[in-house]
């Protein structure tokens, strides 16, 4: 059943599907766009407080110990903190400068 999802030659039917309804949410109107933006909003919501729950109700203290692996260190941590962030900072300014490219090739 789920091979009709991915039937070969380039073509992706569920990205097509959910390209069209969002398109026809848009043509809809505003006020629908926001009622379904909304939705989903909340779920996220719903889904972070549930996880974070989750997370306090299964948390192990054993789990902590040692807080800082030996073989990486402080330097490891910051190194990984480091990373992250600068990636991070990396991608936000392609997304900032491709929305301002007047003709982009």
């Amino acid at each position: 059943f789920l091979s009709i999802l991915e039937p070969g030659y380039g073509i992706n039917p569920m990205a097509c599907l959910v390209s069209i309804v969002t398109t026809l949410l848009v043509l809809w109107g505003v006020k629908e766009s926001k009622l379904v933006t909304d939705f989903f909003t909340w779920i996220k919501v719903f889904l972070v407080i549930f996880m974070t729950v989750g997370g306090f109700i299964l948390f192990n203290p054993a789990n902590m110990t040692p807080l800082v692996p030996p073989e990486f260190g402080a330097a490891g941590i910051l190194r990984g903190s480091v990373s992250s962030f600068f990636g991070y900072l990396g991608f936000d300014a392609v997304c900032c400068v491709a929305g301002e490219a007047i003709n982009p090739e």
